[in-house]
């Protein structure tokens, strides 16, 4: 379904494998209510994880089951939970450090629900020292976060388990007095994919495009 979506997977993969798949704009991606942690490993928390009961075998969960409408809840239908103060259910710590192979933060990601997430969205955040955020320069306009959405194997996250995931702008775009980066979480797919029995796609409220560090 959505891998089949994710384009140009390369076959020699990093320890983060294959699933980074960047959207770019202001606006695109992030929530203010969702959980999002410094590089100095402070965590700022949401009103807490989204959680749904699975359905029996072979029965879509569906938007209901987390007050969030009618629609399905697959990928492509997610459930719009805009304005329930819902936090997600990931964190995310920058490590401090660039992959080397593709270039981006590395941030360590955990799930903390009670069930597996495989997909997500999310806003990623630079900031100086003294915790002003910086705009990131770009060759037709300037941005204040990096819009990014990660699946994929290595994505594939067992409940209360962590990872590292390269999300966040390259490094040649990376603004230069960046000592601090920051990522919001504001969509996430739980159980597996394409599987309308544990399957149950999740999109909250938007970051600001100004938003100040968490410290």
């Amino acid at each position: 379904m959505k891998q089949a979506l994710f384009v140009g997977c390369l076959a020699a993969m990093s320890v983060l494998g294959c699933g980074n798949k960047d959207g770019s704009g202001s606006g695109a991606a992030a929530s203010g209510s969702g959980s999002a942690v410094s590089g100095s490993g402070t965590a700022v928390s949401g009103s807490g994880a989204a959680g749904a009961v699975p359905g029996a075998s072979g029965t879509a969960i569906g938007c209901k089951s987390v007050g969030c409408g009618e629609d399905k809840g697959d990928f492509f239908e997610k459930c719009d939970c805009s304005g329930k103060k819902m936090g997600a259910p990931l964190t995310g710590k920058w490590n401090g450090t660039i992959d080397k192979f593709f270039k981006k933060p590395i941030f360590v990601v955990e799930n903390t629900s009670e069930r597996p997430i495989q997909w997500a969205s999310a806003a990623v955040y630079y900031y100086d020292k003294a915790g002003k955020q910086l705009e990131v320069e770009l060759k037709d306009r300037k941005e204040k976060f990096k819009s990014s959405t990660v699946n994929g194997s290595n994505f594939t996250l067992k409940p209360k388990e962590k990872k590292e995931i390269s999300i966040g702008w390259s490094e040649e775009n990376h603004p230069k007095d960046a000592v601090k980066l920051e990522v919001v979480f504001d969509g996430w797919c739980y159980g597996v994919d394409g599987d309308k029995a544990t399957e149950l796609c999740i999109k909250i409220d938007r970051a600001p495009v100004d938003r100040p560090a968490a410290n």
